[in-house]
């Protein structure tokens, strides 16, 4: 018989190439899961690299134009994002306006809103200038979950809002929105921050470029009516013809010019580009509307949202106004 020791080692030497080779499947299956994942996370990432590169070229290939750039970045967005509802955002002065969406807004959704609560999603990015990821609007802190164009987002679960910036301030917002809670993380703000940062030079530059047209046409137009002026000799026919000018030239609802009376101080229209309004049909008393005032104190009123601005003088006429510029004309001084 063989000693006690000598007889273990008999009985296990057996099982040791087993179990290398068993240990060397296990590393094996490990090593191969881990390429899996591997190859899963670099197919996933250049997918996402497709689908962020696709929203930089629609971005780019967009006219230069703020809405058609908006519309472009909606479209895309939804896309990168998966979401159930895309906004862009931009604000003028204290209002904001969604400028495009996806799914499509109805017209009459395209409207500036007024300005943003002081504890609204827009708003607590505008201020912070940072992302704002809401799990569950359900469970949001009171007035947080506010929406940005009321009934739409009716259904809405989750949120996340990422700011356009540009020089540190805020221009605008890019918001999505799901009907399932959790539905973004982290990699959605990143995405949606990259987004952000390409949708916010297109439309700076959009709006630089909108701009320097306007200021060529303010200039076109000072040129027609200075070469109107040189022909007209009729003053009546001259201020019809600025009327119309000013307002083709920069798609005014209507454009009014008045006369000041030096013996009373009031304001009488003297042409219009409304054709009900007759010469001498409107009198202003001074410091009487926008017109009355800038009048009064010489100097240019001007009122983005005349249902807020006591200044402004409400009538039959001017019923659906929202806002009004008035520019007092000073000669012979």
């Amino acid at each position: 018989m063989f000693p006690p020791a000598t007889q273990g080692r008999l009985i296990l030497e057996p099982f040791w190439p087993a179990a290398v080779l068993l240990l060397a499947l296990v590393a094996s299956a490990l090593m191969l899961l881990r390429r899996r994942r591997s190859h899963q996370q670099l197919v996933r990432r250049l997918a996402e690299m497709e689908v962020l590169s696709a929203a930089t070229g629609a971005i780019l290939d967009a006219p230069l134009k703020v809405n058609a750039i908006a519309r472009a970045v909606a479209m895309e967005g939804r896309k990168l994002l998966i979401c159930d509802r895309f906004e862009l955002i931009l604000f003028e002065g204290e209002r904001f306006q969604i400028i495009a969406a996806a799914p499509a807004q109805s017209p009459s959704t395209d409207a500036a809103h007024p300005a943003p609560g002081p504890h609204s999603l827009v708003d607590w990015v505008r201020q912070r200038n940072e992302p704002l990821i809401i799990a569950d609007l359900a469970k949001a802190p009171p007035g947080l979950a506010t929406p940005t164009s009321g009934p739409l987002q009716t259904g809405f679960r989750a949120a996340i809002l990422v700011p356009l910036s540009r020089s540190s301030r805020t221009i605008g917002v890019l918001a999505a929105f799901s009907r399932q809670a959790d539905a973004f993380g982290p990699l959605e703000r990143n995405h949606l921050t990259i987004l952000a940062n390409q949708a916010a030079a297109a439309i700076s530059n959009a709006q630089n470029y909108e701009r320097q047209k306007r200021r060529a046409a303010h200039l076109e137009l000072v040129g027609q009516i200075a070469r109107r002026i040189s022909t007209i000799t009729d003053l009546d026919q001259l201020l019809r013809s600025a009327v119309t000018l000013a307002q083709q030239t920069f798609a005014f609802d209507s454009v009014n010019v008045f006369d000041i009376d030096k013996l009373t101080g009031e304001a009488i229209l003297k042409a219009s580009t409304r054709p009900e309004l007759a010469p001498g049909s409107v009198r202003l008393s001074s410091g009487k509307g926008l017109v009355g005032t800038a009048a009064a104190e010489r100097r240019i009123t001007l009122a983005n949202e005349t249902r807020s601005d006591a200044r402004f003088y409400q009538d039959a006429l001017s019923a659906a106004t929202r806002s009004e510029v008035a520019l007092p004309l000073i000669v012979d001084e």
